[in-house]
């Protein structure tokens, strides 16, 4: 494509932009340059926040403590999210070795600590294990249905509706070190370092349903999908959320569930995220 060719799809755009203009109800512009519209937000008072951190409170007092290969292999019981990462062989049969061995390797790229620190990092899974499932297993396909298999289970649990139906998501970038010299990266004050960047778009309802990135390397696709986060902790925790208020009597001791849309899954720290990473076989059911 030539500079020309550039040049007359900017005009374009522009021209649109400006047709567009008198009915744009999210941009406009005036003396003071680009004004974006901000999303009305509810203003819930100072008597409304304490009643939110009473909740808060209560809730991280009933919450179960859980250190992240647990939680790993917790959800995937229930889910068999790891049968989409397995080779056609394996996945007729559900063997323990194999599912941890996917579990490690989701972690060592989650965690944004490498294969290679992982394996040192796991007891019982060595380096060419993790290698392997990194190079062959995590496929952009298998991914995207062990993805769509948790945003579905996501969406079914009753308190998600209080955050929201689904139908709007917001969107986060993040970067990740990449020393190779590819065009995709650029250099990060940050790091330090250059980088690639990411996106990762989450619904109203805490779905994780997508996330893009610099496309080509298969590096680049591992990155985007697992760098951005472990998302079946938010599964986790919603699905936690939900069963002490289904146990338990929030109201009963001052809670106030009208604020639950303000309640987050992302954050608590009844999750231990960097710990010994051990996976324990006889945890894993069939």
């Amino acid at each position: 494509m030539y500079p020309t060719d550039l040049t007359g799809r900017l005009n374009g755009a522009y021209d649109r932009f400006l047709a567009l203009l008198p009915e744009n109800t999210y941009a406009s512009v005036n003396e003071k340059g680009w004004q974006l519209s901000a999303y009305p937000t509810e203003k819930i008072g100072e008597e409304g926040e304490q009643r939110l951190e009473a909740l808060r409170v209560w809730l991280s007092d009933h919450l179960r403590d859980i250190k992240l290969p647990e939680l790993l292999v917790e959800v995937d019981n229930e889910l068999h999210f790891t049968r989409h990462f397995l080779t056609p062989i394996q996945g007729n049969q559900r063997e323990a070795e194999q599912v941890c061995t996917v579990l490690a390797t989701i972690m060592a790229h989650g965690c944004n600590v490498g294969p290679y620190t992982m394996a040192q990092l796991t007891v019982g899974i060595m380096y060419p294990q993790i290698k392997q499932v990194t190079d062959w297993q995590l496929t952009e396909e298998a991914q995207r249905q062990a993805l769509a298999q948790l945003v579905n289970a996501i969406s079914r649990l009753d308190v998600t509706q209080a955050w929201g139906e689904g139908k709007t998501s917001s969107s986060d970038s993040q970067r990740f070190r990449f020393r190779r010299k590819v065009l995709q990266r650029t250099y990060s004050h940050r790091l330090n370092d250059y980088a690639l960047e990411f996106y990762s778009f989450v619904a109203d309802n805490y779905a994780p349903f997508y996330s893009t990135g610099p496309g080509g390397a298969k590096e680049h696709q591992q990155l985007s999908d697992t760098g951005h986060g472990l998302y079946h902790l938010i599964y986790w925790q919603a699905k936690e959320i939900n069963r002490v208020l289904l146990e338990e009597d929030p109201e009963g001791t001052g809670g106030d569930l009208s604020l639950l849309e303000h309640i987050s899954p992302v954050g608590w720290e009844n999750v231990i995220l960097y710990d010994e990473y051990v996976l324990n076989r006889r945890l894993v059911r069939s």
